[in-house]
């Protein structure tokens, strides 16, 4: 797909490998943009700035097509902060056109009620990304963002957009778990998605606010426990071994 779409140096020929049954690609993850309005201190992927090689808006679409034409059915856009590059609205209008279903993950500030709208009518899910009270959330995406992406989560609730809210796991609101999935059903969210913080990126000087491994995973599936039937419960980590009812997934963008 990338040697077709011309995003490969050389030739633009590449060595076809023979497998002994046919695969499909299925799902795939397009990064916008590097480009982000907030500036956590966890961020794996050092988002703030655009890369200057970022692909320009005619091969994003480019590349959509492509994806479609390999079979892909689920297409997730994320950055950075997709709702930072304007194109966001053609590439999911394309890939709906194609019969994509198409999951969107932002931080949930950029949101207004016009973006609302168009993300629930494009989207079949928009995961966005709080990680408690303004107390704990503040300390790590900054100052005033929990107020902006609480806007921003109920106008994408009014709109009838499946909401999941995302939170990064860390010693700054472990202990708030409980009471903020109560506020979350309280809100309209569907489901509540978290990870525990990981150690790189920028989320290296925060390793200390890592919790343990053990702790972690036993806390998780006793709130699964006690929230089951009243919000849906996700978690990154395939390490953890809750009740076939939650959802285990690989990635763990927060």
């Amino acid at each position: 797909v990338l040697a077709q779409a011309g995003m490969l140096e050389g030739s633009g020929q590449c060595e076809a490998k023979a497998y002994p049954e046919r695969r499909t690609l299925e799902s795939a993850s397009l990064y916008l943009t590097k480009a982000c309005n907030l500036r956590c201190k966890y961020c794996f992927a050092g988002a703030g700035t655009a890369d200057r090689d970022e692909l320009d808006d005619a091969a994003l679409l480019k590349l959509v097509q492509g994806l479609h034409q390999t079979g892909v059915t689920t297409l997730t856009l994320l950055g950075g902060e997709p709702l930072a590059r304007p194109v966001w609205k053609d590439v999911a209008s394309l890939a709906g056109k194609l019969g994509m279903r198409l999951i969107l993950l932002t931080n949930g500030t950029l949101v207004t009620p016009d973006k609302a709208d168009d993300i629930a009518a494009l989207f079949h899910m928009v995961q966005v990304s709080l990680d408690g009270p303004a107390s704990a959330n503040d300390h790590f995406r900054g100052k005033g963002s929990h107020a902006k992406t609480m806007r921003g989560i109920r106008e994408l609730v009014r709109a009838g957009a499946d909401v999941t809210v995302s939170s990064v796991v860390s010693r700054k609101n472990f202990h708030l778990l409980d009471d903020f999935i109560a506020f979350l059903v309280r809100e309209g969210v569907a489901r509540f998605h978290c990870s525990n913080l990981q150690p790189c990126g920028r989320g290296r000087e925060e390793a200390s606010l890592r919790v343990p491994l053990l702790e972690y995973a036993k806390h998780m599936v006793a709130l699964a426990e006690r929230w089951s039937g009243k919000i849906g419960m996700e978690f990154a980590e395939n390490y953890l071994r809750p009740p076939r009812r939650i959802r285990k997934l690989n990635c763990g963008v927060g």
